[in-house]
């Protein structure tokens, strides 16, 4: 046995000591701690190492150039190296990209050859939550670099807590990253190095596993030799005796991160640190329990209380982690797969295969899992005494709902009975400002709680509606503020939901994601009400189909919550709104029919409750428009954006901004049907409307883009030029790379472009249309890609060589 492993439980506690020591006085603290000079010494030995390994790489003087990209600033430092923000102009197109320069102390012997092999298996990993690696090559300093995807976003822990999430929500992000780790394994790559800093999460809340330029690369019988260029708190006891390694290691260091990210620290040490150091035993302890070192902070984080944490660590949560810390690999679990299905069985409520198979424990999960079933012969013993409790309950809820109707009544007529002239202090007050007049007396005159706060939601959907984002934010703000001090997860998950709406319509698309995300994750609470359930499910929807694109998963939470709705005898017309979101995330994933089924199904609904609703049936009407803009049917297209614009003006007046947004729609079908000059003149006299403030930036992204698209047409390229880069410097700008959205506002830019002699400039932006538009299946989205293929057929300057020039000496 070596001398590391042998004394591998003094060594460990010391690691540990050293985690919580500064610097300058941890030589002196370890020496207190321990008496045997070689345990004291290799323990020094073993954390230089990690030191130096952390240590910056050297950088050149200045930020300079390594092979085609530009270092722009310093972002971080890692086990083996420095990463760098860098740029590569291509095709005028600027490509961002993170650049690992590997520090000198990482080439040993033979590394060149390893590290030629090593990066041509990593270039072949693809998944959706692994880091690509672009390029690599070697400085001419003879420094090893690596070129990876830039990813903007938080480290996997301060994400979890900036965002509050419960534990629910942290195991799932948790199981996307098994996934990335069991998908390497597969590949014969082990990473060796995962800790919280080496998983990036960005604002969509897609983790991304970082580092994989400096994983191990599998033999055949599955093992290959560490090295201590890790980082300790994380490493697997194999890796810091320089053991041989296997995927257990990844395991090992899963489990710590998973330790951390629920009980919100670090395991502790194994050993027993004392004055004289004693080992008591021969054999390793238990690793510490995840429930045992939650802390009412860390409760907080997670938005429970420290004993509802305690409770839901302990068990099976609490088996899975201490599984993936045993200090003999082969009792960790057999790989990441077992480990991430072990959670999956959690969270679904199954036994997991790390406890104990007892009959007790099978039938609790059962139990747990089939509640409504299993209590079913209790509910009839106790019907009658039940009855009664219900009727006693509902009785007081009634007489409490009538008492803040009359409290609610009152308000509202002393408001209009004070809401006059001299009293808002303009002779002709406005809507927006009774509103805000409003919002300021509830405080005087409301004084429950949580009266207050449902008259400030309802004042700020108001404001929201008017396009009063200002007033709406900070009339939102104090209603979150309010609702969390009293514990009101309802008001706060409501509020929530119509802040991201009001964010992303004033082009604040990071904000507008993260507070969508929270109220749907509050919303998923018990003491929310269906119908508040169902409201913050379609917000989230509007905002995230959106920036992030429709998918079946958005689809999916849309349609379980109409569903549930359904059930639950929500208003029709509620549901049949709904259907339309519903409608069109389907249409901007190509599905017509079914949206096509879905607008006719909520036309028919409306149709039942009011014939001559002309709300609801102008917002079906404007989506059906869409559909048939798809098919390219424009005439019909364009009837039917007619008849909406009529409808909505009927109903929310012609100044409302999706009233508005009718005429643009117009003028596409007109453009589509060859009449572009009378869509440009169109579009024109709107262009007032849409440049004054407030500006709802992502309906004027879609005016602007509208209005190049008929200048285009019309042959007015400067015009249409100017049109387009406005749309992309007003919202275009912030929207993923990918994003459909910006597929046909590229298209429309070439075309511009081209037409003004552009061909260089134009090129870059056909291309850009060309892959995000990807492979379209609606007839209009095939129409768009073999005109954006023709585009750059036409732009694309001739391949044959240049001729010969006198004294031309070729490239070596």
């Amino acid at each position: 046995m070596g001398f590391d492993s042998e004394h591998w439980t003094e060594l460990q506690a010391l690691f540990h000591l050293a985690e919580e020591t500064p610097e300058s006085e941890r030589e002196r603290v370890l020496s207190a701690a321990c008496s045997d000079p070689q345990i004291l010494e290799r323990a020094l030995e073993i954390l230089r190492a990690s030191d130096e390994a952390a240590q910056p790489s050297s950088p050149p003087t200045t930020l300079g150039k390594i092979g085609p990209y530009q270092l722009i600033r310093h972002l971080g430092t890692g086990g083996t190296g420095s990463v760098y923000l860098a740029e590569r102009v291509a095709a005028s197109v600027i490509q961002r990209a993170a650049v690992k320069v590997l520090a000198p102390h990482a080439a040993g012997a033979g590394f060149v050859e390893r590290f030629e092999r090593e990066q041509r298996i990593l270039a072949s990993l693809e998944h959706p939550n692994i880091v690509r690696m672009q390029d690599a090559g070697v400085t001419s300093a003879g420094q090893p670099y690596l070129v990876m995807e830039y990813v903007d976003g938080l480290h996997l822990d301060d994400y979890c807590d900036r965002e509050k999430l419960g534990i629910e929500a942290r195991l799932r992000l948790f199981l996307t990253i098994c996934d990335a780790v069991e998908y390497a394994h597969r590949n014969l790559v082990v990473h060796l190095d995962l800790k919280p800093s080496n998983l990036l999460v960005t604002a969509g809340g897609v983790a991304k596993l970082l580092d994989f330029g400096t994983s191990k690369l599998l033999e055949i019988d599955g093992r290959y030799t560490s090295t201590l260029m890790v980082t300790p708190a994380y490493a697997s006891p194999e890796q810091l005796r320089n053991e041989a390694v296997t995927t257990a290691c990844d395991v090992y260091s899963l489990g710590v991160i998973l330790f951390e990210l629920l009980a919100g620290r670090r395991p502790e040490s194994d050993g027993n640190i004392s004055s004289g150091w004693m080992k008591t035993d021969e054999h390793w302890r238990e690793p510490e329990s995840p429930d045992a070192a939650v802390t009412s902070a860390a409760a907080s984080q997670r938005r429970t209380t420290e004993h509802r944490l305690r409770a839901q660590l302990a068990g099976d949560l609490s088996t899975m982690i201490r599984k993936c810390l045993r200090q003999v690999p082969d009792e960790r679990y057999s790989s990441v797969r077992a480990l991430a299905d072990d959670l999956t069985r959690y969270l679904e409520g199954r036994p997991v295969l790390a406890r104990p198979q007892t009959t007790l424990y099978q039938v609790s999960k059962f139990v747990r899992r089939n509640r409504g079933r299993v209590s079913v012969a209790a509910l009839l013993m106790i019907a009658l005494a039940g009855s009664l409790f219900i009727a006693w309950q509902g009785q007081r809820r009634a007489l409490e709902e009538a008492q803040r109707a009359v409290r609610m009544q009152d308000f509202m007529y002393r408001l209009f009975k004070t809401a006059n002239g001299n009293a808002i202090g303009k002779p002709e007050p406005t809507l927006r400002d009774f509103l805000k007049f409003g919002a300021d007396l509830m405080p005087q005159q409301l004084h429950d709680p949580q009266d207050l706060r449902q008259a400030q939601l309802s004042f700020a959907q108001s404001m929201h509606r008017n396009s009063d984002y200002e007033s709406a934010t900070k009339l939102l703000n104090t209603v979150v503020a309010s609702a969390r001090a009293s514990g009101d997860v309802a008001s706060e998950a409501e509020a929530l939901g119509t802040l991201g709406v009001t964010a992303f319509y004033q082009g604040r698309n990071t904000e507008a994601l993260a507070d969508v995300k929270q109220a749907l994750e509050l919303s998923r609470r018990p003491e929310v009400p269906v119908e508040r359930r169902f409201f913050i499910a379609q917000q989230y929807v509007i905002v995230q189909s959106d920036l992030a694109g429709s998918s079946a998963a958005i689809l999916d939470i849309l349609a379980g919550a109409i569903r549930e709705a359904r059930d639950k005898k929500v208003d029709p017309s509620d549901i049949a709104e709904a259907q339309t979101y519903l409608a069109g995330s389907d249409v901007n994933l190509g599905r017509l029919a079914e949206a096509d089924a879905a607008y006719t199904e909520a036309l028919q609904t409306y149709d039942r409750i009011d014939p001559n609703d002309s709300c609801g049936h102008a917002l079906v009407w404007g989506g059906m428009a869409g559909v048939r803009r798809g098919q390219n049917r424009p005439a019909e297209a364009a009837e039917l954006s007619q008849k909406s614009y009529e409808g909505r003006a009927k109903c929310w007046g012609t100044d409302a901004p999706y009233t508005r947004i009718q005429l643009t729609f117009l003028g596409d079908a007109w453009v589509e049907m060859g009449r572009a000059a009378q869509a440009v003149d169109l579009l024109k006299k709107e262009e007032p409307y849409w440049r004054k403030p407030p500006i709802n930036k992502s309906l004027t992204y879609q005016y602007l883009r509208s209005l190049g698209y008929a200048y285009v047409e019309a042959k007015q390229f400067p015009a249409a030029e100017k049109a387009l880069r406005d749309a992309f410097d007003l919202f275009g700008k912030d929207l993923a790379p990918m994003n459909k959205r910006l597929a046909t506002l590229h298209l429309y830019w070439a075309q511009a472009l081209a037409g003004m002699g552009r061909n260089a400039d134009a090129l870059p932006h056909a291309e850009s249309a060309l892959r995000i538009f990807g492979q379209p299946i609606t007839p209009a989205g095939i129409a768009n890609v073999e005109k954006t293929r023709r585009l750059i057929a036409d732009l694309t300057p001739s391949r044959e060589p240049p001729a010969p020039r006198p004294n031309h000496t070729p490239l070596r």
